[in-house]
């Protein structure tokens, strides 16, 4: 469905096949949300003439017939600024053959314009809107290169390099340092929001703990799940395994894998020992539960 919340003055159509002379056949459509034609469609009589009251023919107003037919081509262009553009948009703007955008989705997920890997959706048409494309590249372009000032600027070098390469699941054996940069870049560019996340998101920390925990042993698989002193389960992914540590409820046992993983760690004063008692004590709490 058309987002009727436009900002942009101009509307361009684009045909979806990316071919000019491809013309379009458009009739007014009804909002699906209310099942009424826009207030600028009118109704047509038996002899095709269109319906207007008095004071809407004496408003200087551009009204559609409802069965009006309006032939679009690649690159037909609204302004919305011109009262019969405006008006011819309202009218059509719902049509099912119109789709928001290149990669609209219906509200199952399913494209409007490609469908399936085997045939086209019903849209021919999609909605491109010149001022709003650059405005989206610009900020993408941006956020591309935060991520790589990141990459760049890490406060750890090479080693906080290597660190965020694994924990993208990546491979870094006899990897240089210039390697691992090249695809972490080369990866930002993909997806930046990721790349700013790992040096950003309050959850690094315990991502890098459990790569450094599986790396020694002491959280390892079994049975499909991550594993921690035989009957600790965290989760069957990396991001499970992250949120059930990050868990506030769990925080003993995050303490308990982080005095064994790093040694130097000292958490509250507390021998592990007793850390091992107070994990104990999570885990029957969140069994009883």
């Amino acid at each position: 469905m058309i987002n009727d919340n436009l900002t942009s003055n101009k509307i361009v159509l684009k045909s979806v096949f990316n071919k000019t002379g491809i013309k379009v056949f458009c009739n007014p459509a009804r909002d699906p949300r209310t099942n009424r034609f826009p207030d600028c469609v009118k109704s047509v009589s038996s002899t095709g003439d269109i319906i207007l009251t008095p004071e809407e023919l004496a408003s200087g107003k551009v009204w559609i017939k409802e069965n009006e037919v309006f032939v679009i081509e690649d690159g037909a262009t609204f302004d919305l600024n011109d009262p019969y553009d405006k008006a011819k948009w309202e009218a059509i703007k719902f049509n099912p053959m119109i789709a928001e955008a290149r990669d609209a989705r219906d509200g199952t997920g399913n494209l409007l314009i490609d469908g399936s890997p085997i045939r086209y959706g019903i849209a021919e048409l999609y909605i491109e809107r010149p001022d709003q494309e650059s405005t989206k590249r610009v900020k993408r372009k941006q956020l591309v290169r935060k991520a790589w000032n990141y990459i760049d600027e890490d406060p750890k070098g090479s080693q906080g390099r290597i660190m965020k390469t694994k924990m993208l699941g990546r491979n870094v054996n006899g990897q240089s340092d210039s390697e691992i940069t090249e695809y972490l870049l080369s990866y930002a560019e993909e997806k930046p929001e990721m790349i700013i996340d790992l040096y950003t998101s309050e959850n690094t920390p315990i991502r890098i703990l459990l790569i450094d925990a599986k790396d020694l042993g002491i959280i390892y698989v079994k049975n499909g799940m991550y594993t921690f002193a035989d009957n600790v389960m965290l989760g069957a992914t990396d991001q499970a395994a992250v949120a059930w540590l990050a868990d506030s409820s769990h925080k003993n046992t995050l303490k308990l894998i982080q005095s064994q993983v790093y040694p130097e760690f000292n958490p509250s004063n507390l021998n592990e020992v007793e850390l091992e008692k107070k994990a104990k004590e999570e885990l029957e709490k969140k069994i009883k539960k």
